[in-house]
């Protein structure tokens, strides 16, 4: 009995010394490992521990945590995400003349504050612009942003920029019956949210010790990779019907929040981030975007500019093997603004 207790003992130090070993490893080559392998290892952009967002619990939206800083690793690459008292990606204390919407594109996904878009134009071109763009942020978030920052602030302008994919992530935040009605419009919404996010025990957190553990993402990814079969595309028809209940959505919030601008004063913009692409159905996308987003604006008068010939056919301003803009593609779109956007009123 004395003898198998020992083997047993030695099997599970054993066990939990290869277990401490690979954790280590993964930790230590997490920015090497297979994009599709390590995003999903480290999970920086997730309400998981290590991750960047908390939750809030009724709406589902996620939210970056104030005055937080950590690595974060996607693709590849690795930068760190340090956040202000608001928890978004600016210097303490920065002005806000201007606030700037978007996602990853603005937000700087893949380099150092100090080298985004926002972060030049405040440098070499002495703008006081606010950065409020977060990682797979669409117009949902935006507008909640924006309705909730805009007190604060007090602004003169905000650019509003606008990509690709912000249909897609409008689908997968709403049901069909949300984006007919958008309840970010409801009275008491925006106000209420605002309530929560003061409320730090409102902030909802998923997983456990053991699912932040890297080795056991590991396993967890290389199942899914396993067992699951490719998604097959979707039929044209419901591509139609989706686009039809984004852009309906879209109409609805856009609209308002050109209004609330109009009321406060404030000079409104567009900016289609626009990229080169090969993929044909990608192309397909971008193009209906920027032609619903193009007469929306002229409907509203709302001015709208789009990047295409300003991106078109420069992957040297991209980052390798992910497709955001690097420091020289940040640079360029921070130009691009100040040419092309006119002096504050």
């Amino acid at each position: 009995m004395l003898v198998w207790r020992r083997r047993i003992l030695k099997i599970a130090l054993a066990t939990l010394f290869f277990a401490a070993m690979l954790e280590a490893l993964l930790r230590l080559l997490a920015a090497r490992l297979p994009p599709n392998i390590g995003n999903e290892v480290v999970r920086s952009y997730s309400c998981e521990r290590g991750g960047i967002y908390f939750r809030d619990a009724p709406t589902g939206l996620n939210f970056c945590y104030p005055n937080d800083s950590r690595q974060v690793i996607f693709n590849g690459h690795s930068w760190l995400h340090q956040t202000d008292s608001r928890g978004f990606r600016n210097p303490p204390d920065t002005p806000a003349d201007i606030l700037l919407l978007g996602d990853s594109f603005v937000y700087g996904h893949g380099v150092q504050e100090s080298d985004t878009a926002a972060a030049v134009l405040r440098r070499d071109y002495h703008w006081k612009v606010y950065n409020l763009a977060r990682q797979g942020d669409s117009l949902s978030q935006e507008y909640l942003l924006f309705r909730m920052q805009l007190a604060a602030h007090k602004p003169r302008r905000v650019i509003l920029c606008a990509f690709g994919n912000d249909f897609w992530d409008l689908k997968a935040l709403h049901t069909a019956e949300q984006l007919k009605n958008p309840s970010e419009l409801a009275p008491g919404y925006v106000e209420e949210l605002a309530r929560r996010l003061t409320q730090p025990w409102q902030r909802s957190q998923d997983g456990n010790w053991l699912s932040s553990l890297y080795s056991v993402r590991l396993f967890h990814v290389l199942w899914r990779i396993w067992t699951t079969p490719p998604r097959p595309p979707l039929p044209v028809k419901q591509e139609q019907e989706d686009f039809s209940l984004a852009s309906g959505y879209y109409q609805q919030v856009f609209q308002d929040m050109a209004r609330r601008c109009r009321a406060e004063g404030i000079d409104l913009q567009v900016v289609y981030v626009e990229i080169f692409t090969d993929n044909p159905h990608w192309l397909k996308t971008q193009q209906e975007l920027g032609a619903f987003l193009n007469k929306l604006c002229a409907q509203q008068g709302v001015p709208f500019v789009t990047t295409r010939s300003l991106l078109e056919g420069h992957p040297e301003l991209t980052l390798p093997g992910d497709g955001h803009l690097n420091p020289a593609g940040h640079k360029t779109l921070a130009q691009f603004l100040a040419r092309t956007l006119p002096p504050l009123p």
